[in-house]
């Protein structure tokens, strides 16, 4: 049975097998042409084009840039319990983030730690986070960009217990950084 024609095999055949064989038939073409050496023969010159066009098949697409935030969409909020504004972040867009009480929201001042209630976990990388854990997320109010930490419900227990059982007393801050702080506001 004979090959089909060059146009047919690349017709037929995958991207990989079709870079195979323009290389070597270029590769087979090239040292016998003189031409080639130069750029003039329309041969080497369209079987490169088609080289090119064909990798550029095979190269992974750019990911998607992550979305704009749109400003018409529904937001979510930022509460301290006492007042609720519109409030967004926007790795974590559409939840409803709480404050400490004792944090000044009239108006809403920026510069607390933040957490929300987070979607379940789903395809959680580590091993001890089942799928439909319940998640929280934690994040600073400064920056509606800023990165956002999940933590299941154990862990931040867990956290809290050694918060409420003075672990981290050491990160207080003195009574002269909460007086330069009040200051400032």
């Amino acid at each position: 049975m004979n090959a089909p024609s060059g146009r047919a095999v690349f017709a037929m055949s995958s991207p990989e097998a079709t870079v195979a064989l323009l290389t070597s038939r270029l590769r087979g073409h090239t040292p016998g042409c003189p031409d080639c050496r130069t750029e003039e023969c329309e041969e080497g010159v369209r079987m490169r084009r088609a080289l090119r066009a064909v990798r550029s098949l095979l190269k992974e697409p750019e990911p998607p840039a992550p979305p704009r935030p749109d400003r018409r969409r529904p937001m979510g909020t930022l509460t301290n319990g006492r007042t609720t504004i519109p409030y967004d972040n926007w790795t974590a867009p559409h939840l409803n983030w709480r404050k400490a009480g004792r944090t000044d929201l009239d108006p809403i001042r920026k510069g607390c730690v933040i957490l929300a209630e987070a979607p379940p976990a789903k395809n959680h990388p580590h091993h001890g986070i089942p799928h439909g854990t319940r998640m929280i997320a934690i994040s600073d109010d400064k920056d509606p960009a800023a990165p956002v930490l999940l933590m299941s419900r154990v862990e931040m227990t867990k956290f809290f217990d050694g918060v409420i059982a003075g672990d981290f007393d050491e990160f207080r801050a003195t009574k002269d950084e909460l007086d330069a702080a009040a200051a400032t506001t």
